[in-house]
């Protein structure tokens, strides 16, 4: 897609009259390289369900899809105050299954459960609450299953997927949180009217490399700004069940280094899952909404 994007704009800057053409004769090479990339990547795919004019329609294009020949400043809509953010965005949720998930929720309770069985009520109370707003239904992936589940729409739909799943192995948040993010900014780069990304990352606070998980982000956020995107077109937050207070410091280490980035916000790790429903709504919005992500700091409800 950068090579197209790169050849448009050496066309088109000398000869700009061929634009209503050119975009006409390229389209469909954009639509081709993109069905090449969807057959081999599942990110893709459960992103490309998202696309205004379906998988094998052509996208829409404007100056940046030619390679920004014009120097021009992409103008978007911005999300509608009338509408519930989540109807406006796209939730994927991304579950810790490693081995540390079986350690207890709490070390004061022994009748508390594991980190596990805490992630599933969290996923049972989150599902129903985005589905009432996205007849879409919500993406499931997990760190060591690839089980991805699209499209889930109520709590039995949580239940059939988690007890068949077992936690076991390492923690490889970083990886497939850049995994994910790049199936995203792929497809947003071929279809710049894909609704924004809404990543709800839930752990127990294990990460096998911390560094892979903070390059992930920043990288792409990177991108995100210099494509000209808003502040509300990727967020993310992680929400932390058990009792390990350890990763809290270097979260907040991390969201700071996060935070100078202007357009974009980023929620910190939240270490409640007994929040009320409009509250938790509230909570994964976060990352999109920069008022409600400063209200529930001031709450102390994020951290």
């Amino acid at each position: 897609m950068h090579k197209l994007e790169t050849l448009s704009a050496q066309v088109l800057t000398s000869k700009p009259s061929l634009k209503p053409l050119w975009m006409q004769a390229i389209n469909p090479f954009r639509r081709q390289l993109f069905g090449t990339l969807y057959a081999s990547n599942r990110y893709v795919q459960a992103f490309a369900g998202g696309l205004p004019n379906g998988r094998l329609g052509l996208p829409s294009m404007d100056d940046w899809s030619l390679g920004h020949p014009n120097n021009t400043i992409p103008t978007f809509a911005p999300l509608n105050p009338n509408r519930p953010l989540l109807s406006q965005v796209h939730t994927a949720l991304l579950a810790n299954d490693g081995a540390a998930m079986n350690q207890p929720s709490s070390v004061n309770r022994a009748d508390a459960g594991s980190c596990w069985h805490q992630a599933d009520m969290l996923m049972h109370e989150l599902v129903p609450i985005v589905t009432h707003y996205d007849p879409q239904g919500v993406d499931l992936h997990f760190l060591n299953h690839r089980n991805l589940r699209q499209g889930l729409q109520t709590s039995q739909d949580v239940q059939a997927v988690f007890s068949r799943i077992r936690p076991t192995g390492g923690a490889p948040v970083g990886k497939y949180v850049q995994a994910i993010l790049d199936g995203y900014l792929s497809t947003l780069r071929y279809e710049r009217n894909l609704k924004p990304l809404n990543l709800v990352v839930t752990t127990a606070g294990e990460e096998d490399n911390w560094c892979i998980l903070m390059s992930a982000i920043t990288d792409h956020l990177n991108q995100v700004t210099k494509r000209g995107y808003p502040g509300h077109q990727l967020g993310i937050e992680f929400l932390l069940v058990g009792s390990c207070n350890w990763v809290i410091p270097r979260a907040i280490s991390s969201e700071h280094h996060l935070r100078h980035r202007e357009n974009v916000v980023l929620s910190n790790v939240v270490g409640s899952t007994h929040a009320q429903a409009d509250t938790l709504a509230q909570i994964i919005c976060s990352g999109t909404d920069a008022r409600i992500h400063s209200n529930l700091r001031k709450r102390g409800i994020i951290f």
